[in-house]
């Protein structure tokens, strides 16, 4: 008799089954959590995540508040807050307060894209078509306004299948949300904001992703589709990015994993 071959070992992980375990990397991965704040804080904070995931990060709160340094400290004493405030002015632009709340403000304003809402149905297409049975590129992007192309070749890539969900989100809105949050998780980091000038900003933030998303796992996928269109393309750190998702989908101490999206 003859056995059909084992092909468990070499079959290629999906983006589902990367998202259910913690991956080797983030298994050691020493992550805060803060007592004492309410719920509803705790995930407004967790909104930034996977954004900065290192040893010791704070989960469902803040960045600890470094504010610039003054005087003869500027010359002799390590800034703490430096690399937040330099990573907000050398990606976003920011460099003041007001930089801050006006941008992530924006963010909110602005969340979800028109025109991947236009072409999510093709985008379900291509992702529901594998193999020898999905159309050429030049196929695919022939008919579609070159302005908006960013949004299609993700989805034509061969490693979407890992880095991407098999059914595309309704909408990018996660992305717009967790990038707004992370914005001012540094900006406390950096001493530019405390957290009552937040306050009013995450409430916002948190209602509208509890709005768009019904759990975490939903709004990880416009997380990851947010980024992987807002890129225009899939590479390593989109693999990366998914691999992080997951620490915090399945880490005790995330708030992803403690805590429902909706109360």
């Amino acid at each position: 008799m003859t056995y059909p071959a084992d092909t468990s070992a070499t079959t290629a992980p999906t983006y589902r089954s990367i998202l259910r375990d913690v991956p080797s990397s983030g298994r050691g991965l020493r992550l805060t959590w803060e007592s004492g704040r309410s719920d509803d804080s705790s995930r407004s904070w967790g909104l930034s995540l996977p954004h900065g995931l290192t040893d010791g990060r704070v989960t469902n709160g803040p960045a600890e508040a470094h504010p610039p340094n003054a005087g003869f400290q500027k010359l002799f004493v390590v800034d703490p807050g430096e690399a937040h405030r330099h990573h907000l002015a050398r990606v976003f632009g920011i460099r003041t307060t007001q930089d801050v709340l006006d941008t992530a403000s924006a963010r909110l304003r602005d969340a979800g894209d028109a025109a991947y809402r236009q072409h999510r149905p093709l985008l379900e297409t291509l992702c529901s078509t594998t193999g020898p049975e999905r159309p050429a590129a030049h196929t695919v992007l022939g008919p579609v306004d070159p302005a908006h192309h960013h949004l299609i070749i993700p989805f034509l890539q061969d490693g979407a299948c890992t880095a991407l969900p098999e059914t595309p989100p309704q909408d990018t809105t996660a992305w717009d949300i967790s990038v707004a949050v992370h914005l001012l998780w540094l900006a406390h980091g950096g001493g530019l904001v405390t957290e009552d000038q937040c306050s009013g900003m995450l409430a916002r933030a948190l209602g509208l992703a509890q709005a768009a998303c019904p759990t975490w796992e939903d709004f990880a996928d416009g997380v990851v589709v947010g980024r992987a269109v807002a890129d225009g393309r899939l590479d390593d750190s989109c693999l990366r990015f998914v691999r992080d998702i997951a620490v915090v989908l399945n880490h005790p101490d995330s708030p992803w994993f403690r805590l429902p999206l909706r109360a």
